[in-house]
């Protein structure tokens, strides 16, 4: 309480600074006596002492008056509030010491002002209207609230664009990493099946220099020469080629047919592997979440 009382002086002192830098430049008024004091009442209690001084000479609206009048009082409504809610707080910080007597000074000025601001509204609105100072104020707090409503119901509309904003914004970066760690993983993959390719087609390689080697080796034999001078004899028969006559020991499959079967089942393998250590990591953040 005393710390809300504190910064209603200091929000008083700012109030009572800005009135009096508007007054210096506003109209003349023939109430001095808010002039030569160190607090300034709301624009809107000078706006309507002019209107009602232009009606004598001049014709205005009743409506006008009316208006600006229940203006005077809506504007003088968080005034009387602050008083209401903070003026006992204050008289016991500057019984405690804690307040200076100039704003002290000030605050009983202030206090003074609405007393007499509400007396004044209430004998001005019952000279427009006969019986309305008995409900003017009434109606001007009504009216305060509304306006409070239409505030607090604008500042939420704002926090509310706010917080959308916000969600959009954080559901596009979580989609932006998603997209990379994708894309990552999708490279990983993709690199990993390059370097098992590679290493397909060389295991392949070697396994078709392997499974032809005996054939060379036995076509060789068969193929080598005689014994010196020797030659066949006419009448014996002929022998045929043991090349000819032997077969492929092992069948060769076609080096790009068994290049591309090799990098799919490495392919399959990188997957299989990929898959256990997503689950893994996932197991492990269950584990770390319970615990």
């Amino acid at each position: 309480i005393l710390l809300s009382a504190v910064i209603l002086v200091i929000l008083v002192g700012l109030y009572m600074w800005r009135r009096n830098k508007l007054a210096s430049t506003a109209a003349g008024s023939s109430d001095n006596s808010w002039k030569q004091s160190a607090f300034t009442p709301p624009a809107e209690r000078e706006l309507y002492i002019e209107l009602k001084k232009k009606s004598l000479n001049s014709t205005v609206e009743l409506d006008d008056l009316k208006k600006m009048l229940m203006r005077r009082a809506i504007n003088t409504i968080p005034i009387l509030l602050s008083l209401q809610n903070e003026g006992s707080s204050i008289e016991r910080l500057y019984k405690r010491g804690m307040l200076t007597d100039d704003m002290h000074f000030k605050v009983k000025e202030i206090k003074a002002f609405v007393d007499q601001e509400f007396q004044d509204i209430q004998l001005e609105a019952d000279e427009l209207v006969e019986g309305w100072g008995a409900t003017i104020w009434q109606q001007a707090m009504q009216f305060h609230q509304i306006l409070q409503r239409q505030a607090e119901s604008k500042n939420d509309e704002i926090r509310t664009a706010e917080e959308e904003k916000r969600k959009v914004e954080l559901q596009k970066k979580k989609e932006k990493e998603k997209a990379k760690k994708q894309a990552a993983m999708k490279d990983t993959v993709s690199a990993k099946a390059a370097t098992a390719a590679a290493a397909a087609a060389s295991l392949n390689g070697e396994e078709a220099a392997l499974a032809l080697s005996p054939t060379s080796e036995v076509a060789s034999s068969s193929a080598g020469p005689t014994r010196s001078g020797a030659a066949p004899s006419s009448g014996a028969k002929a022998v045929p080629s043991t090349a000819a006559a032997v077969k492929p020991v092992i069948e060769v499959l076609d080096p790009e047919q068994q290049r591309i079967l090799e990098a799919e089942r490495m392919a399959q393998l990188l997957i299989e592997e990929e898959e256990k250590e997503r689950k893994a990591k996932n197991g492990v953040k269950k584990g770390g979440k319970k615990n």
